[in-house]
């Protein structure tokens, strides 16, 4: 006999658990949401390097965290108007950042 509603699943009755999203944060709100999200996801990537480490095992959602680390670092940077000109921005060295830091923490525990 089929269950009366298509959502639940099994004896128990219960709903799927939620999946997670494929989607990227939104890249359209607000630099201030933007900067709220870019720390959230700095704070997972740390939390799954560290779970990494510890297992010895890399786990494929670490990559959509960096994925969304760089696709919402990219839209507030682009949000940002530099006054530099071309010559002297590609003479100087990048400014320091909090991802830049996380990034070379991260490299540094692969080496």
């Amino acid at each position: 006999m089929p269950p009366d509603n298509p959502e639940h699943l099994g004896l128990e009755r219960r709903a799927p658990a939620p999946g997670c999203s494929p989607n990227p944060p939104p890249v359209d709100a607000p630099e201030e949401f933007l900067r709220y999200l870019l720390g959230v996801e700095v704070e997972r990537l740390e939390t799954a390097r560290r779970i990494e480490r510890e297992r010895n095992f890399i786990f494929p959602e670490t990559t959509v965290i960096i994925r969304d680390i760089m696709k919402l670092r990219a839209a507030i940077l682009s949000g940002q108007e530099t006054e530099a000109e071309p010559e002297a921005e590609a003479a100087a060295p990048p400014p320091e950042d909090e991802l830049s830091a996380l990034l070379r923490q991260v490299q540094g525990d692969q080496s």
